[in-house]
């Protein structure tokens, strides 16, 4: 949906569909950065209009403009990464990820596995991410790609060897990587229930989310492989 949006520039491909794909480029480039809108003073009217009517935009008055939601922003981010892999290098990897970057990583990531029959393109982007000095979120949104995928056991059976090899190195880290980030306190979850929560330790955690599954499910498919 977020490949199909971008080649629409969420519009017709009409006169001013250029347009349209140049201020999303810009707006995501914007993103890579900075969370502050975007001055379009010099950009085409037709092309903000329409991006402002059909909800992609927010006109905050003033020549400036914003995603309207979220989603689109990641969306846009994971696009101009794919299409682009050299604008990583604007990123600020040396500090943390911020939730919206992280998102945009992982889709990024998804897209990568997705539309390839190879790892070659995820590879890639996890080492990008990965260079000297980069901080740890950006690598482990890249790896939790594989099995926060709605086609993540797929993915995992594809990419087996990269995962089992040197000792199943990589594997290693991504179950780390799951435990640590797909998780939230058990008291949260028994109190939504209406348990008495009492007696739960606060440092329990219990998994969120299918990734724990999809990646369980694949470990036990492995039998004596594993």
């Amino acid at each position: 949906m977020a490949t199909q949006w971008c080649r629409a520039a969420d519009g017709k491909h009409d006169g001013s569909h250029r347009d349209r794909a140049r201020l999303l480029k810009a707006l995501a480039e914007q993103a890579l950065l900075s969370a502050e809108p975007l001055e379009v003073s010099d950009r085409p009217p037709k092309a903000i209009d329409a991006l402002v009517e059909s909800e992609t935009l927010r006109d905050l008055g003033g020549d400036r403009v914003a995603f309207r939601h979220d989603v689109l922003r990641e969306w846009a981010i994971a696009n101009l990464l794919c299409s682009e892999p050299a604008a990583i290098d604007r990123l600020r990897l040396d500090s943390p990820a911020s939730a919206g970057l992280a998102r945009g990583i992982e889709l990024t990531a998804r897209m990568s596995l997705e539309s390839a029959s190879d790892s070659a393109r995820w590879q890639s982007l996890v080492e990008a991410l990965s260079r000297e000095g980069a901080h740890g979120s950006w690598r482990r949104e890249a790896l939790l790609a594989l099995v926060r995928s709605e086609v993540g056991i797929e993915l995992l059976e594809r990419e087996s060897s990269l995962l089992l090899a040197d000792r199943a190195s990589l594997l290693r880290e991504l179950i780390r990587t799951v435990k640590a980030g797909d998780v939230e306190p058990a008291s949260k979850v028994f109190a939504a229930a209406g348990v008495d929560t009492t007696m739960i330790p606060q440092s329990m955690y219990v998994p969120t989310g299918p990734s724990w599954h999809r990646l369980i499910r694949w470990l036990l498919n492995l039998g004596e492989q594993l």
